[in-house]
């Protein structure tokens, strides 16, 4: 999709008159999410004729005033200083910097989501520090990252066009509330039970009131209204009313228990029904979906949010119909009692639910603002606990202690904010409710005093009796508010997984083949995992069915980059990839992963016994078929020297393996598969020298009649390959057999000749 870059969102407009920098003369822009200490901002960087700035906004612009000073900061720098721009990469993100006074200095700082746009920024830029024309045709860009176009946000999420900032609630309130359509049978019971509560509630002011008081303690026993009391004495009608309220408070009780029983029955239900929607999207989702988010983000989406979303609608929102209709029913009441009095009483709620409203959009902003907090504090804490033997290995305790404190901080300082507002609602609602309360008193004594519409002293007991039930509703709508912005945060979060789109699709009509032969293809391939920093570069490459296939290069050259695309984990950036002569896009995915074994340097083994973990991708296999895999591998005498063999449980939180170990059970659960490709991602990386001799033996008998892709990191163990290739900063160099490329002398000897050397240094023959 082809798009223009660098335009001005319009929700900064504002600012830029407040500092007097005219937004035609602004050349182009790029929007910023983070500060130079990486916490999360609304920033913008933008260049004119003869200045860069950077503008970071404190709040949103449609919702503070520009004029302020504390709601944005501005730094400017003159263009005539600044000899050069660059970017500087990081583990996550980048930082956009200049030159100034032969000094680098950073201006931005962004996450990933953003480097794409900052890469084209900075083009853009250094053309007007090399003072070239810039022409329309430099702000084109194809696939650039689209924008929402009501605010002229970014969308944070590629694909998935939803702008937090303009985000409908209301949709997607009834979005979530559908996932409760199967249990609204349920749902009404437990709404009826409220009601029937709520119902009884609204009686009991009116009984202690002004029938206590005007018809019993205050009146002659036969001239009480109600008929149920006429004509008895007061202590039999006193004890008709005490009768009824207890009455009333044992059903109470006894609907609370049949409310309690529907939740149990279905609440554990629909929890599961969402966690397994957003499980199942993630597995439908590419691998880059997961290497640009920390893991305690997506734990917290499936743990806490689905939890948090499901109290608020089984919890939250029948209360929030009931209290509303008690408020309804109390104010009804009170207005045929005296409809003087109840102006008083009710005068100031609807002002006080106009403020809520008014407030909201800050209250959702804070809550979104924790949980990014909250998302970075645990991922800390999950690196500390994986990493934890490095740590303790560099002694880097206290670095990792005053690490986890600068995030807790930042969940410290949200919390603060969060509570802080919060006591705006708390302060509002609890002071009308005083409010009405003393002017009912003070009203309500002086009417009973004046004999104003013969109010009676039972009347303003009753009324004040219903002004104290006001207080219930009220001091729920204070909380209901803040606990529909943190559940609404919690959807859309929810929602971005389940809608996410993955970067590697289906076509409508894959071509399926339960086996394929092998022969392999790839055709002008470039790939870059970041922009503007090419992996591989129009590699040509051609692997025929049964053979033995060797990817040599450095670190970083592009070997397991290959591996990726031809398992298609991604799709490359432009070229294609062919398997037997069928465009790879256009194959079935489930048939290419059946066909397809890999054995990486990266292994992982999942919390279970040692042979589930071998039967991983083929879980009906036989002990017999799991034990010869295990016997191939060279994994079968220790596992026999384990405590339970077979049945031993290893993986998270289980018994450790080693290094070695672990590669082997890779290695048998690839052997297992039988696959027709055959991957090995430098398989033996783990391995000693002798085992790894073992491993190769029986890695050659089993290479045999299949296509095998071999990366290895001891170049010996590819004399063997039919064919090889050198890779070198993302292109192939050389290619050849083994014989062919030693004689070359070129970059496959100099591989050769390094290794050799080290290896003699360490005391290892080839």
């Amino acid at each position: 999709m082809t798009k223009r870059f660098g335009d001005m969102p319009k929700n900064i407009n504002p600012f830029l008159g407040y500092y007097n920098i005219p937004a035609d003369d602004v050349i182009a822009c790029v929007q910023s999410d983070w500060d130079l200490d990486f916490n999360y901002i609304d920033g913008y960087l933008f260049f004119t004729k003869d200045y860069l700035y950077m503008l970071i906004i404190n709040k949103t612009a449609d919702k503070v005033n520009p004029d302020d000073s504390e709601q944005s900061t501005l730094q400017r720098y003159d263009i005539s200083e600044i000899k050069s721009s660059s970017i500087f990469p990081q583990v996550v993100g980048g930082l956009f910097l200049i030159e100034v006074n032969e000094v680098e200095k950073p201006v931005a700082a962004f996450s990933n989501s953003f480097l794409k746009l900052f890469y084209k920024m900075d083009t853009l830029f250094k053309k007007r520090l090399n003072k070239e024309e810039i022409t329309e045709q430099d702000f084109i860009e194809t696939d650039i990252k689209e924008v929402c176009p009501k605010c002229g946000m970014y969308y944070p999420e590629e694909g998935r066009q939803v702008c937090p900032k303009c985000l409908n609630k209301r949709s997607l309130f009834f979005r979530t509330l559908s996932y409760f359509k199967p249990y609204y049978k349920y749902f009404i019971g437990i709404s009826a039970c409220i009601l029937i509560n709520a119902g009884m509630n609204v009686g009991i002011p009116y009984l202690s009131g002004r029938v206590l008081y005007d018809q019993v303690l205050n009146a002659k026993a036969g001239q009480a209204q109600i008929p149920l009391l006429a004509g008895r004495i007061p202590v039999a009608a006193l004890l008709i009313i005490v009768l009824v309220l207890l009455f009333v408070r044992v059903s109470q009780q006894v609907f609370g228990i049949i409310q309690g029983r529907l939740v149990a029955g279905f609440v554990p239900k629909a929890v599961y029904s969402i966690k397994t929607e957003i499980y199942q999207a993630m597995q439908r989702l590419s691998l880059n979906f997961f290497s640009q988010r920390q893991t305690g983000g997506l734990l917290t989406r499936i743990q806490n949010d689905s939890t948090e979303v499901m109290n608020f609608f089984i919890d939250g929102l029948p209360y929030f119909l009931v209290n509303i209709l008690i408020l309804i029913g109390a104010t009804a009441v009170m207005l045929i009692m005296n409809w003087k009095l109840t102006i008083f009483a009710v005068a100031f709620i609807p002002l006080l639910f106009f403020s809520s409203y008014l407030m909201l959009p800050r209250l959702f902003h804070l809550y979104g603002k924790r949980h990014r907090s909250v998302r970075n504090m645990n991922s800390t804490i999950q690196d500390n606990i994986v990493g934890a033997r490095v740590v303790k290995a560099f002694g880097q305790e206290k670095a990792e202690t005053g690490r986890f404190s600068k995030v807790s901080t930042r969940v410290r300082d949200a919390e603060i904010d969060i509570v802080n507002y919060d006591n705006r609602f708390y302060g509002t609602y609890t002071s009308v409710e005083t409010i009405s309360s003393l002017l009912v008193w003070g009203v309500g004594s002086w009417f009973v005093l004046q004999q104003v519409d013969n109010l009676t002293y039972g009347t303003l007991i009753t009324f004040v009796g219903y002004v104290a039930m006001l207080n219930g509703p009220l001091d729920f709508m204070s909380y209901v508010f803040r606990w529909w912005s943190q559940s609404l945060n919690c959807s859309q979060r929810i929602f971005e997984v389940i809608d996410a789109i993955p970067d590697v699709k289906e076509i409508s009509n894959p071509i399926r083949r339960e086996k394929l032969m092998g022969n392999i293809e790839m055709r002008n391939v470039t790939f870059s995992y970041t922009p503007n920093k090419k992996v591989l570069d129009q590699v040509n490459l051609n692997i025929k069915a049964g053979e033995l296939f060797g990817i040599v290069g450095q670190s970083g050259a592009g070997k397991t980059t290959i591996i990726n695309l031809i398992s298609r984990f991604y799709d490359p950036k432009e070229g294609e990839i062919f398997i037997d002569g069928i465009p790879l896009k256009s194959l079935a995915i489930e048939d290419l992963r059946k066909n397809i074994a890999i054995v990486s340097q990266e292994t992982y083994i999942f919390q279970g016994t040692i042979a589930q973990n071998i039967a991983y991708a083929r879980p009906e296999s036989t002990s017999k078929e799991i034990m010869t895999a295990a016997i191939i591998a060279n994994a079968h005498d220790f596992i026999c020297k384990m405590p339970h063999g077979y049945d031993t449980v290893v993986g998270s939180g289980a018994k450790s393996l080693s290094g070695g170990e672990k590669q082997r059970i890779s290695i048998a659960r690839a052997i297992l598969v039988n696959p027709q490709i055959l991957i090995l991602d430098e398989a033996t990386s783990s391995v000693d020298t002798q085992t790894e001799q073992k491993i190769q033996d029986s890695l050659n008998f089993l290479t045999v009649g299949r296509t095998t892709i071999s990366i290895a990191h001891r170049l010996s163990t590819l004399k063997n390959a039919d064919h090889l290739i050198v890779l070198e900063n993302g292109k192939v160099a050389e290619e050849g057999t083994h014989l062919e490329l030693v004689k070359q002398k070129g970059v496959f000897y100099k591989l050769i000749q390094l290794q050799s050397k080290a290896l003699a240094m360490r005391g290892v023959g080839e």
